[in-house]
This record gives C-alpha cells, sequence and structure tokens, in this order.
C-alpha cells in the first residue's frame, strides 16, 4: 500500500481544505520549463502580482510572468504560493491546488534548486 500525502491549503477565510495528492509525482518547475510539460502536472513556485477574477499572474522563480487559471473562490492571499496543475500549450498552468508560503521566500535561491534538480528529475520522482 503506497502512502498519501495530504496539502493543508489555507483560505482567506481561515478554513482549511484539504486535498489528497501526491506531490512526488510531479516536478517544480519555472515559467522556461513549462513547455516542456504540456498535459502534464507541475509545481509552479513564485510570487503573486495579481488577480482577476479567474485567473492570476504569478512571477515563477526564473522571473517570467505566468497566468494561472485558478479554480476556487477564494484564491491566494499570501505573497508567495506554489501552484499544483497542469502545464497548458499556451504556457499557462491550469490550477488543481495551491499552497501558501511564507513571505521570505528567497526566489534566486527558489530558481537554483529548480535548476539543479531539472536534469536530475529522475531522482526526485517515485518509481
Amino acid at each position: 500500500m503506497s502512502a498519501t500525502t495530504t496539502y493543508q491549503l489555507e483560505s482567506a477565510s481561515s478554513s482549511t481544505m484539504t486535498t489528497s495528492s501526491d506531490p512526488s509525482s510531479c516536478l517544480r518547475v519555472n515559467s522556461g520549463m513549462l513547455q516542456q510539460f504540456v498535459g502534464k502536472t507541475v509545481l509552479l513556485p513564485g510570487k503573486v502580482l495579481s488577480i482577476s477574477g479567474m485567473q492570476a499572474t504569478i512571477q515563477a522563480a526564473d522571473q517570467g510572468q505566468v497566468i494561472v487559471h485558478l479554480n476556487q473562490t477564494v484564491p491566494p492571499t499570501a505573497q508567495f504560493v506554489e501552484i499544483r496543475g497542469t502545464a497548458e500549450a499556451d504556457g499557462s498552468v491550469r490550477m488543481v491546488e495551491y499552497k501558501e508560503w511564507p513571505d521570505t521566500v528567497d526566489m534566486t535561491l527558489l530558481n537554483e534548486m529548480i535548476r539543479i534538480q531539472f536534469p536530475n528529475s529522475h531522482l526526485f520522482q517515485q518509481a
């Protein structure tokens, strides 16, 4: 029997949403890597630049901007988030869920981690 990781999603109303998922089955990416994962589930960490209706503009770790199609009526309220969703052909991400991060994220360091992880992605995924 395989273990299941539970993400705790925080919303503005301070209630907690829970979704079962396996984050080890997807990779953290920056904006420049999205085209290589069209149709696949990715983790996109970044800074929320704006939210308009059901779309958010996220500044990814490599400073590129990504449109995220939100699926919830309660959008992220934190400055930094990690979006789990499907990479779309137009370079956007269709959100499945998000996790809010503290406001102390070092985007340069985060991008370096993503760049190091990428060529060795087989080491970060479950078999």
